[in-house]
């Protein structure tokens, strides 16, 4: 059984996805929250799919090559890791309009 690992921050939509591919994908689903070190988790109902994670890249190359990889959303801080990601490992980044704006447009533009 494939295993699809999520990763995500604190958000408000996580519990909604989470529910939508457990009824889709029952016990495949991981996720792993992005730990902001300052903060305590306030959006997501905590369950044991959920892992708080810090290290980025320790996380990245243990990610076995046969997983399905999901960003929701992909934060600035998180980018500079992805090389740690095996390219063979299939991956689906779903981007918000926010995530774009915050990414690609120069901070003089918003």
């Amino acid at each position: 059984m494939t295993e699809i690992l999520h990763f995500c921050d604190d958000e408000k939509f996580i519990n909604s996805a989470y529910r939508q591919f457990e009824e889709l994908y029952p016990g495949q689903n991981k996720f792993f929250v992005y730990d902001k070190g300052n903060s305590e988790i306030k959006h997501i109902q905590w369950t044991p799919d959920f892992n708080l994670i810090s290290d980025f890249k320790k996380s990245f190359q243990q990610i076995p090559a046969e997983s399905i990889v999901i960003f929701h959303s992909l934060p600035g801080r998180i980018i500079k890791y992805l090389p740690y990601l095996d390219e063979s490992i299939k991956t689906v980044w779903f981007i918000l309009r926010f995530t774009m704006i915050l990414i690609f447009m120069p901070k003089t533009s918003r």
